[in-house]
């Protein structure tokens, strides 16, 4: 029996990279996962892989930044399965263009509010609706927050960004202990360098200074991401909220 099995997962942020891989990991568990994102034939996509590799999983169109949206897919995966037990949230940006973030003196109120919009305020209100299901399940949630949340850096994570992700984990506390009482666990998973698709654009030789970088000198994986996050929402936890796990080869102790 998987660690998860019975278990109805909402995985937000779930149709590539860390996201992907956890949806893909939670349902190797046992767990009936909802894989959620804004595009329709690739969310399917996921579904498919995962059903054919013998797991349960369905696909809900999502955009994060329209909270009714948000509240509307909950609504709908309890009214299919009738309960919901993990709310995974990684839907996460950390540039709106994709292009070089700008620098402090060029930073817009669009450019602020759209990734504190999607990593902060919809990771809140996401929780926020699932709260009462996850009472009744003595479910637990999990975020996906960043090592530009505890270390302070400059480049492409950016001020927004790192203040985003920095926000979630003190939320994720403050969270856990409004709910402890209830049953309810609220945690975190913190990656460090991963390799996603953000890192293709990368030539050899940055790869090789970022992997120097890294005191195991190497690059986190998605499925070590993953990893965490099945530990954090199975009954392994049981006794862990409130508390975040860096997943970053030691980069967060440099």
């Amino acid at each position: 029996m998987g660690k998860l099995e019975g278990k109805v997962a909402i995985v937000v942020g779930s149709t590539s990279g860390i996201g992907k891989t956890i949806g893909e990991r939670f349902a190797e568990e046992g767990a009936t996962v909802i894989i959620t994102g804004r595009r329709d034939e690739v969310g399917k996509k996921v579904v498919d892989e995962i059903t054919k590799a013998g797991g349960k999983a369905d696909f809900y169109k999502l955009d994060v930044m329209d909270i009714d949206n948000c509240n509307e897919v909950i609504d709908a995966v309890i009214a299919k399965y009738g309960k919901l037990d993990i709310l995974d949230y990684n839907a996460g940006i950390a540039n709106v263009s994709r292009s070089a973030p700008p620098g402090l003196g060029d930073i817009t109120e669009e450019f602020w509010d759209a990734i504190l919009d999607t990593n902060l305020k919809s990771a809140f209100f996401m929780a926020q609706k699932a709260l009462p299901e996850l009472i009744k399940t003595k479910g637990n949630i999990i975020f996906t927050a960043s090592l530009a949340g505890t270390s302070a850096m400059t480049g492409k994570d950016g001020i927004p960004y790192g203040t985003s992700k920095a926000a979630i984990l003190h939320m994720m506390k403050m969270m856990a202990l409004n709910v402890a009482d209830k049953g309810v666990r609220v945690n975190a998973v913190s990656p460090g360098m991963t390799q996603t698709d953000i890192l293709a654009t990368c030539t050899p030789e940055m790869l090789e200074q970022l992997t120097e970088a890294i005191p195991l000198k190497c690059i986190s994986q998605p499925q070590d991401i993953a990893n965490a996050a099945l530990f954090l929402a199975s009954d392994d936890a049981s006794q862990i909220t409130g508390q975040y796990i860096s997943v970053c080869g030691g980069a967060s102790i440099g």
